[in-house]
């Protein structure tokens, strides 16, 4: 799970977050096997521009990846990525405060996954915030 969202500004993880979207531009760089480079690399891209401070731009680049990778036809003998970018498109949208959009997300990616571990958590926390029980 991602950091709380006071520390996702601290220099240590924007310093990660920073070098993850660097690496993920370099050449031959692949996030995640089984998922084409370019949804590897917004994702990072969008990790970056959080880290940034440019919210608008890490929205956009998530999710042009997670529409990326949901029209990627996965065959049941490969395997899917380690994180979907529609769940990670979550976790960004929890990192910005905006629950309701971030439950919209998990509830795609559980969708797309039933049962994800990772999604089942991001929908609990962000309808938890939705009710104000953080």
């Amino acid at each position: 799970m991602l950091p709380p969202r006071a520390a996702l500004f601290d220099s240590e993880h924007s310093s990660t977050l920073k070098n993850l979207g660097q690496r993920a531009l370099s050449p031959g760089f692949n996030l995640e096997f089984g998922c084409h480079k370019s949804t590897a690399r917004q994702v990072g891209m969008a990790w970056s521009a959080q880290a940034d401070r440019k919210p608008d731009d890490a929205t956009a680049l998530m999710g042009a990846s997670a529409d990326e990778e949901d029209a990627i036809e996965k065959l049941p003998v490969t395997p899917g990525p380690i994180v979907p970018a529609r769940e990670q498109l979550g976790y960004l949208f929890l990192e910005q405060n905006r629950p309701g959009p971030a439950l919209k997300e998990f509830e795609t990616a559980l969708a797309n996954a039933p049962g994800r571990r990772g999604a089942l958590q991001g929908a609990a926390h962000a309808a938890a915030e939705l009710s104000g029980q953080k």
